[in-house]
């Protein structure tokens, strides 16, 4: 994310599989939230917008503003090391920044 400007609040914590701190993410109310769910799961909008609301999320500003998004389906998309993530992750995720 660091090549398309953007700062992670999880940007200091350095591993493969971070499991969030859900009450880290609300107190330190990020700007634009990008949700990747498990890969090959019947994982919705509708799902999303579930998930938002069980985690007390609504009043994070991401959410306020409509800058929560949901990664594309069915396929890992961000967890992908390949090239896939330059020519497909990448610009999808600059494309919802810029919205």
């Amino acid at each position: 994310m660091r090549y398309l400007g953007v700062e992670s609040i999880f940007g200091n914590q350095f591993c493969e599989w971070l499991t969030p701190d859900l009450g880290f993410v609300r107190r330190s109310d990020p700007e634009v939230i990008f949700y990747e769910a498990k890969m090959y799961s019947r994982f919705e909008q509708e799902d999303f917008s579930r998930l938002l609301s069980s985690r007390g999320w609504e009043n994070v500003r991401a959410v306020k503003e409509g800058r929560a998004f949901l990664a594309p389906r069915p396929l890992d998309f961000f967890a992908h090391h390949g090239p896939s993530f330059i020519t497909e992750a990448l610009p999808w995720m600059k494309a919802r920044l810029e919205q």
